[in-house]
């Protein structure tokens, strides 16, 4: 099976657009290459960060592509997943609006009420921070995502193993919008 047919046996229309823009099979073939689990990041961390990241895309239609392509995750990488982008959802808006203009109040998780980390019941942290780390890049929110990476750091995760990361990222986002066109490129000539 080749790389491509993984995705267009699952989304047919698909097919019809790959066949009008075959350009667009360079984001599906990064998408693949980056999910065959080899690379400086771990198959663990690589499963955090599929499923935080597919969790922080919001997309229905993403999310069952998702449960058909890969393996249903662990319960800890799940809660963690769900865990990260729901918090995220939070701290990502409110410290990248306190970024642009500094204010004199709040400006902690506890402003938020929310918890600190250890007392999340997290039991890979390296993992978690992995997951905030593709929240932060969906959501935009960089003020969070310098606080993971360095978390990453201080835990010896190498730039290749983050950068791997950021790549699997990419290529879900790719992934989103692609089957956006194609469903809507499908509505169009019909």
């Amino acid at each position: 099976m080749s790389r491509i047919s993984i995705y267009t046996d699952i989304i047919p229309q698909l097919s019809k657009l790959l066949a009008r823009i075959p350009e667009l099979e360079d984001q599906l073939n990064l998408l693949s290459t980056i999910t065959e689990g080899q690379g400086p990041l771990s198959q663990e961390h690589c499963h955090w960060v599929l499923w935080a990241a597919v969790h922080a895309l919001r997309d229905d239609v993403v999310m069952a592509w998702a449960k058909q392509q890969f393996a249903e995750p662990a319960e800890e990488i799940s809660r963690g997943a769900i865990l990260a982008s729901s918090r995220m959802a939070v701290t990502n808006p409110y410290f990248m609006a306190r970024n642009i203009q500094p204010l004199q109040a709040g400006g902690s998780l506890e402003s938020l009420q929310m918890r600190p980390f250890h007392t999340l019941n997290v039991g890979n942290a390296c993992g978690y921070h992995y997951a905030c780390v593709a929240v932060a890049a969906i959501n935009g929110g960089f003020v969070c995502y310098n606080s993971h990476l360095q978390s990453l750091r201080e835990q010896g995760e190498s730039d290749a193993a983050i950068d791997q990361a950021l790549r699997l990222v990419a290529g879900l986002m790719s992934i989103r919008q692609i089957l956006f066109n194609a469903r809507h490129f499908t509505a169009e000539i019909r």
